[in-house]
């Protein structure tokens, strides 16, 4: 099952990116999904890291921003969305 986690941040929040909890805290928010098969979607390095240090699996969008190099901390780099949605379509 794929399912999208939001997660409000109170507003003021600095490196919000590099905390790791609140990956782990939107699972726990969620009741229905384990670390174990719940993937990060990242297109930054501070937020990579923050997934990887949380015990996650993390998945990298090369937006255009960054280059695949800045980007390759991730378990696996997309260089588009719908690149992505196909690796999770055929996960799902």
């Amino acid at each position: 099952m794929l399912a999208l986690l939001p997660f409000a941040i109170e507003p003021g929040t600095k490196n919000v990116a590099s905390i790791p909890y609140v990956f782990l805290y939107s699972i726990h928010l969620s009741k229905s999904f384990e670390i174990q098969s719940s993937i990060v979607i990242e297109n930054a390095p501070l937020g990579i890291q923050s997934g990887k240090a949380a015990g996650l699996t993390v998945y990298a969008v090369n937006t255009g921003i960054l280059t695949r190099e800045d980007l390759a901390q991730a378990d696996c780099v997309f260089d588009s969305m719908a690149e992505l949605l196909e690796k999770l379509k055929a996960m799902d």
